[in-house]
């Protein structure tokens, strides 16, 4: 099931209380509708009754989609770099109710699922789209790389991040967004003869493709950031 539990938070403009139904869980096969809000970008934010201002709460959460093999760890984009205690936890959360430690009925139900680790709302709402769209997220991030290869003037940053959007009859619709405010720095389309070029040619892309699957954390920012302990110290660089 999807749980929520009853919070209060203050408006960043005038310190009005608004109340959030903050979710723990999401189950979209029994709640598509939180999936779609999820897709649309409305999930989870509120008005302030006093000033109007938007407010929306920081993403922490499970979310399971039997029908769609989709078992996802979400967590704030500010905790980008605890990624690899992260992505640890969530396959051990995994494990517990789908995986090695699970019934053998649930681990049934686990066999087809994809394990993954997100960080903010655009990255996790990046993978549904993937699914809804008949994309490959493995494959999506190879396109990123491909990108940053041969691309100049792309507007990188240290909040900055890359996240389709959609797509046209002939290209991927991609956003830079600043991943503290979600706000659009730039948009960019790719053609979608690109990410099937790379779809067609996975061999040359074999060594990135390994370093990007090693742990649910399957995300271009996997190989650009350094990753520490929650409130530690930088444990490591890709």
């Amino acid at each position: 099931m999807s749980i929520f539990n009853p919070v209060s938070l203050a408006c960043s403009k005038c310190g009005t209380p608004i109340p959030f139904q903050a979710v723990n869980s999401v189950n979209a096969d029994r709640r598509p509708d939180l999936r779609a809000a999820i897709i649309e970008g409305t999930f989870q934010r509120e008005t302030c009754r006093n000033c109007a201002a938007g407010l929306r709460l920081e993403p922490e959460f499970v979310y399971l989609d039997v029908a769609r093999q989709h078992w996802i760890l979400v967590r704030p984009a500010g905790r980008l770099a605890e990624w690899l205690e992260l992505e640890q936890a969530a396959q051990g959360i995994f494990d517990t109710a789908f995986g090695a430690r699970a019934s053998s009925l649930a681990r049934k139900v686990g066999e087809s699922m994809r394990v993954r680790a997100t960080f903010g709302w655009p990255a996790l709402q990046e993978k549904l789209l993937c699914s809804e769209l008949g994309l490959d997220d493995m494959i999506l991030e190879l396109v990123k790389i491909a990108v940053l290869r041969t691309q100049d003037a792309l507007p990188l940053g240290d909040t900055t991040e890359c996240r389709l959007i959609g797509r046209t009859d002939r290209d991927l619709v991609f956003a830079w967004l600043d991943a503290a405010t979600e706000e659009t720095v730039e948009i960019m389309e790719v053609p979608r003869s690109v990410y099937d070029g790379i779809a067609a040619d996975l061999v040359a892309w074999q060594a990135v493709r390994a370093e990007l699957a090693e742990g649910p954390f399957v995300d271009l920012h996997r190989l650009l950031v350094p990753t520490a302990p929650a409130g530690g110290e930088v444990l490591a660089t890709k």
